[in-house]
């Protein structure tokens, strides 16, 4: 009996020590896991405020094109009325012009 009870004491140590080994190694990896994630979902949050401020971009490019879009269509109306008047200040008969 005592060679069996020798065996079984080593086997439980044995059984023990890997258990712990396992537990250790799954702790470790559970937390190797969290910090992937936690790095992940902070990279996730870093694109996604980096897409909101690219669509801001484009907005404010496609509101100052349009802005100065408007500008040259008053200046070329501008020069339309300037063209216009100068030629009714050339033409000899005012009435044309009225």
């Amino acid at each position: 009996m005592g060679f069996l009870d020798l065996t079984h004491q080593l086997l439980d140590i044995a059984v023990l020590d890997i258990g712990l080994v396992q537990l250790i190694i799954g702790i470790r990896r559970g937390t190797e896991r969290r910090i992937k994630n936690l790095l992940f979902d902070l990279h996730v949050d870093a694109q996604r405020l980096a897409d909101g401020l690219r669509g801001l971009l484009y907005a404010f490019v496609v509101f100052a094109l349009f802005l100065f879009l408007e500008l040259i269509e008053k200046l070329l109306d501008l020069r339309m009325i300037r063209f216009q008047q100068i030629e009714c200040g050339l033409t000899p008969c005012a009435a044309r012009c009225a």
